[in-house]
């Protein structure tokens, strides 16, 4: 009697299709919170922003925040601009303002 180790052709079918499948998945890339931090600074500033609205108080808390690198529009007017156009990641808003007039103010914040 043979005392060995034998496998169907349907086994090793599997095992090299397991195997090239194990191969050929590529690494995750490096996970960066930038986008995350990002975007939880700009909802916060519109939050604020929802409470007390001036547009000369919107231009200071976003130089203060991003450094001139974010686009803000307000009514689909660019009132700050960047300069930067790299990775980017954008949120919006519609905010009343004192005189129960809605705004829509978007932020695109830009990133490295």
């Amino acid at each position: 009697m043979n005392k060995g180790f034998v496998l169907s052709m349907e086994a090793v079918l599997s095992l090299i299709l397991f195997s090239l499948l194990f191969v050929s998945i590529t690494p995750s890339p490096q996970i960066s919170f930038k986008e995350l931090i990002a975007l939880e600074q700009a909802n916060d500033l519109l939050k604020v922003w929802s409470s007390n609205f001036e547009v000369n108080e919107l231009k200071s808390d976003i130089e203060f925040m991003f450094n001139k690198n974010v686009t803000l529009k307000l009514d689909e007017i660019v009132i700050v601009e960047s300069n930067l156009k790299n990775e980017s990641i954008s949120t919006s808003a519609k905010i009343l303002d004192k005189n129960l007039k809605e705004r829509n103010v978007e932020l695109i914040i830009y990133f490295n």
